[in-house]
């Protein structure tokens, strides 16, 4: 269905000199529809969201290229999650990767798309699996264990062969590419037949998203590029030829919980994402005394609030997080 947002939202972030002059790269012909600006926390750069009616999926313009986005992805940006968040984070991966598997073989392959510091790729390489992952972060982001095994180039450039994986997955990857087609279609090409391909991002139809804007704390512009909803995930996927596709919402605790907490103290403060960086060793940039105050002041009603939200979410099938199952069918 249609991404509505709400007539407050609209007043909070008005589309003043956004320009209308976009068109959707899946749909060609579809313009796209301004719904509202948002600035880059960390920059403060303005960027706009745009919405395609057609295929549900909205874009962060302008566009940028290989080039102008490293500006973004500075050393700063790569943060430490701290080893208990990265467990349970991980541990639930996990569980979504066995629950869906349906290989039999005894020596299995995996590929991790986005592999951050390789932790998730650590707990198959002590199952005794094949293990590649790709990733763009600098040499110090990654364990020293996993690093032999990480392309740090494009999908399309790692020099993977025909049917190599069993499994390939993008935790919170896609939404971060120039091209998310284009990355699906290669992973469709060295999938094994049968193979399973995991796809998980941040829910722009989710009730956060319509709620908080350009205050939602996964919004991350202009990092992700694209915003999905579960309708435009599962198409993206079905054009890249996967088949048997199914959408979960949710659990990602970690993920869902602190991304409330921290959309809510985001929506009183000037500087975005305090408490984030705080947590991920990330710097800070002198924040204003009065930013300060406020995330001490509100951290404790925010989690509290989040909790409640998270389990309406979840009743409601409405969660911030949804994870997309696909199987390469090799005979299609």
């Amino acid at each position: 269905s249609k991404l509505h947002f709400p007539v407050y939202l609209i007043k909070m972030t008005p589309k003043t000199n956004m320009v209308n002059e976009y068109t959707c790269r899946f749909c060609a012909d579809q313009k796209l529809e301004p719904l509202f600006p948002a600035r880059d926390y960390m920059t403060l750069d303005l960027f706009g969201i745009y919405y395609c009616p057609r295929c549900d999926i909205s874009y962060t313009k302008p566009e940028l290229n290989e080039d102008t986005i490293k500006k973004y992805y500075g050393e700063t940006y790569y943060g430490t999650r701290k080893g208990f968040t990265d467990n349970i984070i991980n541990f639930f991966r996990l569980k979504k990767v066995t629950r869906h598997l349906n290989v039999s073989r005894e020596e299995k392959s995996i590929l991790d798309v986005g592999c951050g510091n390789g932790n998730f790729l650590l707990l198959f390489l002590d199952k005794k699996w094949k293990v590649k992952g790709t990733e763009i972060a600098v040499d110090s982001h990654f364990k020293s264990r996993i690093s032999k095994y990480i392309c740090k180039n494009r999908l399309d450039k790692c020099g993977f062969s025909n049917n190599q994986f069993d499994v390939i997955t993008m935790w919170h990857s896609l939404e971060h590419l120039l091209d998310p087609m284009a990355y699906l279609l290669e992973s469709y090409r060295i999938l094994k037949n049968n193979g399973l391909i995991i796809v998980e991002v941040p829910n722009f139809g989710s009730w956060e998203a319509r709620f908080f804007g350009d205050a939602w704390f996964h919004l991350d512009v202009p990092r992700h590029t694209h915003h999905f909803s579960a309708a435009s995930l599962k198409l993206m996927l079905s054009r890249a030829k996967f088949t048997n596709l199914s959408v979960s919402y949710g659990p990602s605790p970690i993920y869902e919980l602190f991304g409330i907490t921290q959309s809510i103290i985001n929506l009183f403060t000037k500087k975005k994402n305090l408490l984030f960086n705080l947590l991920n060793n990330k710097p800070n940039d002198s924040p204003a005394s009065l930013d300060i105050t406020l995330n001490i002041l509100l951290i404790l009603p925010a989690i509290l609030i989040s909790i409640v939200v998270f389990f309406i979410e979840a009743l409601f099938k409405k969660n911030a997080i949804i994870t997309a199952y696909g199987i390469k069918d090799g005979n299609k």
